[in-house]
C-alpha cells in the first residue's frame, strides 16, 4: 500500500472482500474494508499486539490472527521481533483464506 495513493488505498481496500498482510502499518487500512471483509493478519507468534484484532472486531470485520514461527534466518537474529522473518502454515492460510468453518 504505501506505494498507492491515498485515495487508491481507500479504494482498494474498500473494495476488497478478503485482506491478507503482515501485522503493522499498512494493516490501518482496514478502516476502509467493509463489515463482511475477511481480515488474515500474518505475524510472528512471539509479537502479541492486540491493536488491529481489536480495530477489526470494532468494525465488525471477521479478523483472523494467523501466528508464524520465528524464521531460524541468521540474518533475523538480534532484530527486533516485528523485523524478524517468519513463516505460517500455508494450509492454515488457505483455509483463513477460503473462510472455510
Amino acid at each position: 500500500p504505501e506505494d498507492l495513493s491515498f485515495s487508491t488505498q481507500v479504494s482498494t481496500f474498500s473494495a476488497a472482500e478478503v485482506v491478507v498482510g503482515v501485522m503493522g502499518a499498512a494493516m490501518t487500512n482496514l478502516l476502509f474494508c467493509r463489515p463482511s471483509s475477511r481480515i488474515i493478519i500474518l505475524t510472528p507468534s512471539a509479537w502479541h499486539e492486540p491493536f488491529y484484532r481489536t480495530l477489526g472486531n470494532a468494525l465488525s470485520q471477521n479478523i483472523v490472527s494467523l501466528l508464524g514461527r520465528s524464521s531460524l534466518d541468521p540474518e533475523s537474529k538480534g532484530h527486533p521481533i516485528h523485523l524478524q522473518g517468519f513463516h505460517v502454515d500455508t494450509s492454515l492460510l488457505r483455509h483463513c483464506v477460503l473462510g472455510a468453518s
